[in-house]
Order: C-alpha cells, then sequence, then structure tokens
C-alpha cells in the first residue's frame, strides 16, 4: 500500500469515526434532555394532583361542616324563640364557611387551570425538541452527504495518483529494457557508424 493510498485509508477512518462519535453525543444528548424534561413533568404532575387532592378534601370537608351548619339552623328554626340570638351566629359562621368554601372552589379551579397550562407547555415544548432534534438530524445527514463526496474525490483523486503511477512504471521499465546489453541505443548506433 502507497503513502497516497494509506492517506485516503486513514481519512476514511478519521471521516467514520467522527461520524460515529457525532452520532452518539446526539443519541446521548437527546436521551438526557428528554429523561430530564420526563422526571420534571412527572414531578409537577405528582404536586399539582396532590394539590388539587387535598383542595377537594377541603371543599368536602367544607361542604359537610356547611351542611351540618345548615340542618342545625333548620332544626333550631323549629325549637323555641330562645335560640334565635344562636341561630343568628350559626347563620354568620355559615356564611364565613360559605366565602371559604368560594375561596377553596376559586383555588380549585386556578390550580386545575395551571395543570392544563403545564400540561400545554409540556406538549408545545415536546414539539419544539422534535423539531430541532429533526433539524439536528438533517444538518448531519447534510455534512454526512458532503463527507461522503469528499471521500469520493479523494478516492477519484488516489485512482488518478495510482493511474499515473502505473503508467510512470511501465514507461520506465520499457526504457530500461530498450537499454538492455546487447541493444545499443539510437546514439550508440550513430557513434559506431
Amino acid at each position: 500500500m502507497d503513502s497516497t493510498t494509506s492517506k485516503a485509508y486513514t481519512h476514511d477512518e478519521e471521516v467514520r469515526k467522527l461520524y460515529e462519535e457525532m452520532e452518539n453525543q446526539i443519541k446521548a444528548e437527546k436521551e438526557r434532555i428528554l429523561n430530564e424534561e420526563k422526571e420534571k413533568e412527572r414531578k409537577i404532575k405528582a404536586e399539582m394532583s396532590q394539590e388539587i387532592t387535598q383542595k377537594e378534601e377541603q371543599l368536602q370537608e367544607l361542604l359537610r361542616r356547611q351542611a351540618d351548619l345548615e340542618k342545625k339552623i333548620e332544626d333550631l328554626n323549629v325549637t323555641q324563640e330562645g335560640i334565635a340570638a344562636e341561630n343568628e351566629e350559626l347563620a354568620k359562621v355559615n356564611d364565613d364557611l360559605q366565602c371559604r368554601l368560594e375561596d377553596t372552589n376559586m383555588n380549585l379551579h386556578e390550580s386545575k387551570q395551571y395543570l392544563k397550562e403545564l400540561q400545554d407547555k409540556s406538549i408545545r415544548e415536546k414539539r419544539e425538541r422534535a423539531a430541532a432534534a429533526l433539524r439536528v438530524t438533517e444538518g448531519i445527514a447534510r455534512e454526512r452527504e458532503s463527507l461522503v463526496k469528499q471521500l469520493d474525490l479523494l478516492r477519484d483523486m488516489n485512482k488518478k495518483l495510482r493511474d499515473e503511477k502505473d503508467m510512470h512504471d511501465a514507461a520506465r521499465q520499457a526504457t530500461k529494457e530498450r537499454r538492455r546489453p546487447g541493444k545499443p541505443s539510437r546514439r550508440q548506433r550513430g557513434k559506431m557508424q
């Protein structure tokens, strides 16, 4: 193997190794980003689900307490007039609970809306990551195509150099054969005459 062939082969190996390293790096980076995003999304969903569950439990407790108070108010309304003051106090408590219930409902609605926004954001980010990954892949494909073209050019140049070398070797061999002893050259024949 002459030096030109060796250089071409070395270049081929370097191009192949470089392409493999690029593919491995891109694959590892995509997997790392995807894993990080999945873990982040899982944590957010778990936290939001826990918060919604707590809000719903609070809502159910408030509803139960409100029902209890309403029942007490109803029972007290049929009792003696002497407990009117107590009814008034219970009504105030009921109003307070009603306000708290409305606040809890509002917070629950906001939490559900926030969770939906997070889910929509996650979907958009996944699409953006997919588009970015596609652009990276297309860039690699273009670079690979360019490298393949360069490799083909180097192979053509290498073949041309080998052909020229073969022609040169053949011409040199032919010259040696013409100058063998017993076959005087044209200049030697001229001197003999």
